[in-house]
């Protein structure tokens, strides 16, 4: 057991970096933080991702994990069921484990998120 701290100031001061899926593939445009990274004993992701000027897309991804976003500026729109929702700054979602959906994030927009468990648990990392 633990119990893991991080400052806010800290996901302004990391370094934004390419998210890998667990087969090394890239997730186009997305680029992330997690203030945990290094503590071995962590069992989620918290992060910030900021859409640059194109935004970014991820289609029909399930995800391995619950993730909380809490939409900081912008918006951030999600296709599922053939259904489309969005959430804009001030909103919190969430999106539960096995969800598969299409996910676009609008030029601009920035987010903190939470995933359990964290990305190394699913196989995923943050590139150097």
């Amino acid at each position: 057991m633990a119990v893991l701290i991080a400052k806010g100031k800290e996901l302004n001061s990391l370094k934004l970096r390419q998210l890998v899926d667990s087969e090394g593939a890239e997730f186009e445009g997305l680029v992330v933080c997690d203030v945990f990274e290094k503590a071995k004993d962590a069992t989620a992701t918290i992060g910030k991702n900021v859409a640059g000027k194109g935004g970014w897309t991820v289609k029909d991804f399930t995800y391995l994990y619950d993730e909380f976003q809490y939409i900081l500026k912008g918006t951030e729109e999600f296709e599922v069921g053939g259904k489309t929702f969005a959430a804009h700054a001030g909103d919190i979602v969430h999106i539960q484990k096995g969800t598969t959906m299409t996910q676009t994030a609008k030029p601009g927009c920035e987010l903190i998120f939470l995933t359990i468990p964290g990305f190394r648990a699913v196989g995923f990392h943050i590139k150097d």
